[in-house]
């Protein structure tokens, strides 16, 4: 069940998630969380992430038809990439869409560029560009 509270920030810029919170996605004091920042949407999200998550960010513009989404998501699923989160929007009606991924690689049967060569020269994507998202 979904829950919603209001938090402030702190003069520091620290933000309390609370108890209920942590307990409910096993967050402890050295819990890594993955930011993503959506400066278009106005909204933050915090996910927690394991220690041996090898992280990155994908980027794919494929035909905006239908089952094209689903055949990009089935050719990652089968390169053992795991989707954290993505996004998908139309760029132009009928023709061009993009498909933006967080991904975790550390079960992943192929190199991130390789897996971005793979999914243009297939033939599911017209374009496909990642990078790594390094830890702190």
């Amino acid at each position: 069940m979904a829950r919603t509270e209001i938090v402030k920030v702190d003069d520091r810029g620290r933000v309390l998630i609370p108890i209920y919170a942590r307990d409910a996605l096993s967050i402890g004091s050295d819990t890594s969380l993955l930011l993503l920042v959506d400066q278009d949407q106005r909204n933050i999200v915090l996910t927690p992430i394991t220690e041996k998550a090898k992280l990155a960010t994908i980027k794919v513009v494929l035909p905006d038809v239908p089952g094209a989404l689903a055949k990009a998501a089935q050719f990652m699923a089968e390169r053992g990439v795991d989707l954290i989160m993505s996004e998908s929007r139309t760029l132009s009606r009928g023709k061009t869409a993009e498909w933006y991924v967080v991904a975790d690689l550390s079960q992943a049967n192929s190199t991130l560029k390789k897996i971005t060569e793979q999914i243009v020269r297939k033939g599911i994507a017209t374009t496909a560009s990642a990078r790594e998202i390094k830890g702190t």
